[in-house]
């Protein structure tokens, strides 16, 4: 074999064991990101499911009392019936007189 041959053989021996390193780093790379994908994941899904199992109580309670209200339509009139709801005047015209709020600017 000639010199030339044999250096050429040896660049490309050297090419082949820098090429298989780098595989061999993107491999391990791709299985540390799919274990941190699914970590991730189960760590979104299990803060759903906690926070769920959390606020469960109040979210039963929220609804017990929306029965015991009647519905939303119950509440809209109850809400209709006071001036001032959450800091914002009720500017239209009382219904039963057909005169204006005496709050009327």
């Amino acid at each position: 074999m000639e010199s030339q041959d044999k250096e050429l053989l040896e660049k490309t021996f050297e090419y082949a064991r820098e090429n298989n390193k780098i595989l061999r780093a993107m491999r391990r790379s791709m299985r540390v990101s799919s274990f941190l994908r699914v970590v991730y994941w189960i760590l979104i899904i299990g803060a759903a499911v906690w926070l769920y199992s959390f606020l469960q109580p109040f979210i039963e309670t929220l609804t017990a009392v929306y029965g015991e209200l009647g519905g939303l339509e119950e509440l809209r009139n109850l809400l209709n019936n006071f001036p001032v709801v959450s800091g914002r005047y009720n500017l239209k015209p009382n219904q039963k007189s057909g005169r204006r709020p005496d709050f009327w600017f």
